[in-house]
């Protein structure tokens, strides 16, 4: 995206700033509340087990993306727009964001899931 980075562990060194991706900031929380959310989604709303394990394990991939957009996010914003406005507002907001686009993307597979494989065909 035209951005040089240099990675050193935790911090993104970019050409307007350093970012530190700080411990409370690393995903984990949001991957263990994903993780959670698809177990009670998926026992809640399918009556396939198979479906259920699907997407439970599919809460770890889809954190990892969605995390990654956001750090993206605020690189991009750090470089072409402003810092502060990336450490500020942006990075709360993004955070709840994120969030729900991950709830969303687990919605949708499921969904693709019922599609690919009705619940009166053989199961996988």
């Amino acid at each position: 995206m035209g951005v040089p980075v240099l990675r050193e562990g935790n911090i993104i060194q970019l050409p307007a700033m350093a970012l530190e991706v700080a411990e409370a900031c690393s995903g984990i929380r949001s991957l263990m509340s994903l993780a959670t959310l698809a177990i009670i989604y998926g026992y809640l709303m399918e009556p396939r087990i198979s479906f259920r394990w699907i997407l439970a394990l599919a809460a770890v991939p889809i954190a990892v993306l969605a995390n990654s957009l956001r750090i993206i996010g605020t690189g991009l914003l750090v470089q072409y727009w402003d810092p502060d406005k990336a450490q500020g507002f942006f990075h709360t907001f993004s955070g709840w964001l994120i969030f729900v686009v991950s709830l969303l993307m687990l919605f949708v597979l499921h969904r693709t899931l019922q599609w690919l494989c009705p619940e009166g065909a053989a199961h996988p």
